[in-house]
This record gives structure tokens, sequence and C-alpha cells, in this order.
């Protein structure tokens, strides 16, 4: 935990520092070099772990063979990056590096891009799970981070320039192709009064059967299919995630509804935010009959880095808005600890140097 706690704090201090160093443009917010720099110790603990996260031999020991020797196939642009760093530098290692590199500079370009509060969205990235879950499941979170930079083209409506994105994040985990339907969840935001209680209603209702049809159309895809009936089949959900996500709901619920009783114009991207966290909600209600659920959950939780900023911020009242943020950090917190530390999901804890092997 020390080593993390030193990073996120390093972090922090150099993301406030920058802080005076904000300004903007007629186009976008443009955030001084001190919030690249903030970046650096999530890099550096990231491309510098040895044997941290369930996953770390999978990709070390398993994929940094059976890839380049040709008896296995992954996703394109994956098995591409693990060639060239077993066969032309022949170093496992690089790997790590490499997708820890690309990881952490598109979530960084995606925070600087769309935060309303640097400070908060560090906090975020680290006590949402985001960063931690990016030392395990490697390849599905290089393609979020490379959806998430994708949203320019959402609110441009430039779908072919989406697509070309999503097609790259897919390159890297082909589960990035369910990216494809969120570029409709922009415009309009969906009608919570109708749409939440009866979906509840209905997946309570007709649990086995929606579990049947989900498990009859990835058999027919040749897709997610494989983790069915195995140990990733737990037939469970996750209080935690479930809390932390109707958590996040509450508040950006909140804010949008206040702000459209005031009269408040709120940008189209509120209606995103808004969407993402709803369907966020939706598949950790789908938990107990989705295997190995929450790596769908996570394929859109991340959004929360700037969506829970950017709704705090809409918070007209000064005083209300950091009690707000206050209890958010805690509520985040508290989340982190009870999934990540004491359960210890994804096995990043002890964490250990690649020096010190």
């Amino acid at each position: 935990m020390l080593v993390y706690t030193i990073m996120l704090f390093l972090a922090l201090f150099v993301a406030y520092k920058g802080k005076k160093y904000i300004f903007r443009t007629t186009n976008n917010k443009t955030i001084h070099l001190y919030n690249w720099i903030a970046m650096l110790p999530f890099w550096f603990v990231t491309c510098f772990r040895y044997q941290v996260g369930t996953d770390y031999k999978t990709y070390i020991e398993l994929y940094a063979t059976i890839i380049p020797n040709g008896s296995y196939e992954s996703d394109f642009l994956f098995s591409l990056l693990v060639k060239f760093c077993v066969n032309f530098f022949n170093n496992k290692h690089l790997i790590i590096v490499f997708i820890g590199t690309l990881t952490i500079f598109l979530i960084g370009r995606f925070i600087q891009k769309n935060t309303e509060n640097m400070v908060l969205s560090i906090i975020l990235l680290f006590f949402t799970g985001t960063f931690s879950i990016s030392l395990n499941l490697m390849k599905q979170m290089l393609a979020t981070a490379i959806w998430l930079n994708s949203l320019q083209y959402i609110k441009e409506r430039k779908f072919v320039k989406y697509m070309f994105l999503v097609l790259v994040a897919a390159g890297f985990h082909r589960i990035a192709f369910l990216y494809t339907f969120l570029y409709f969840f922009y415009e309009k935001p969906i009608p919570i009064k109708k749409s939440f209680p009866i979906f509840m209603a209905f997946i309570y209702i007709f649990n086995n059967q929606i579990r049947s049809i989900i498990i009859t159309v990835t058999k027919w895809l040749d897709f997610y299919y494989g983790y069915f009936y195995n140990l990733y089949d737990k037939r469970q959900g996750s209080g935690a995630l479930l809390v932390i996500n109707i958590f996040a709901f509450i508040i950006i619920f909140k804010c949008f509804q206040n702000s459209q009783e005031k009269g408040i114009y709120l940008e189209k991207k509120f209606n995103f935010y808004y969407n993402i966290q709803f369907l966020c909600l939706f598949f950790c209600v789908l938990m107990s009959i989705l295997p190995n659920g929450e790596r769908i959950v996570y394929l859109l939780l991340p959004m929360q880095i700037v969506s829970i900023p950017s709704a705090l911020q809409s918070i007209e009242k000064k005083k209300a808005r950091y009690i707000m943020i206050v209890v958010s950090i805690a509520v985040y917190s508290m989340f982190f600890i009870e999934l990540f530390v004491i359960k210890n999901m994804g096995a990043t804890f002890p964490y250990r140097f690649i020096f010190s092997k």
C-alpha cells in the first residue's frame, strides 16, 4: 500500500501545483505540463512492477511464448505488439511497458481534455479502481483508454472517425466492439422514470430466461461464451460495485435534474455522462447472470473519472459543492478499500518492483 500511497500523493501534489497554470483557449481547456507530469507516478508504478495483477503471468509467461511461436492467435494489434517485443527486442517485460505507457498516456489525455477538476479526477482514477484494473485487465483497459479518446468524435458526430478508433481498440481486445453502439447515446438522456423500474422488474422476473438468451447468442457469435460454466460463472453480483454505481448515478442524475429545473443549459456531453452511468448501473444489475461481470462494468466505469467532477462542478453553492466533493472522496475511498484492499480484486497487493525480483 505504501507504493500506491506515495504514487497518489506525488500525482496530487504536482496536479495541485499545476492548477495555477490552467487557462482556457477559444477551442478547449489547456493544462500546463505539470498535469502531464502528474501522470508520471502512475506510469512508473505501472511499467516497473513485478508479479502484480492476476494476469501478469499470463502476459509474461504464456502470451510471450505461444503468440510469437504461432501456436495461439490473440487480438491482431496485441499479437503484433507481443511479437515486436519478443522477436525484435527479446524482452518479455516490454509487453508490460508498452501497454502501460499507452494506457496511462491515453487516460491522461482523456482527463486533460474533459475534466472540470484535475485533482479530483486523479483521485478518482485511483479510487474508482480504474488504475488497479489496468494492472490486471491490461488489454481491455488499453482498449477502454483508446475508446475514451474517441469521445470527441461522438460530440462532433463523426461516425467514421469514431468507428476507426473503436476498431483500433478492438485490435487490442475484441470486447471493444461493444462500444460501437454507444455512439447513439449522445443526443438524448435515457428516460429514467419509465425505463429503470421496468428494467429492474424485467430482470428480476425473467432472470434465467435472459441468461439463456445471452448464452445462446454468445455461443453463436463465438464471443464471451467461454466464460460460462466455469470458475468465472459465479452467479453472483458485487455489492460494492452496485453501491458505488448507484451513488455515482444519484450524483449525476440529481445535478442533471437540478440544472434542468433551474433552466441552466447543459452541454450534450452531460446527456452522454448520464447515459453511460445508467448503462454502467444496468450491467451491475446484470452481474448476477453474467460471468466475469466486473469486466463488462469496467468498460464504462472509468467515465466516472470525468463525469463526477463535471456533475459536482454544476453545483452552484460553493459550500455545498465542497461538501459533496469530500463525501464523494470518502465513499470512493471506502469502495476501493473494500474491493481492492480487503478483497484484493485483481491481486494488485502487495506491490513489488521489478528491480527487487
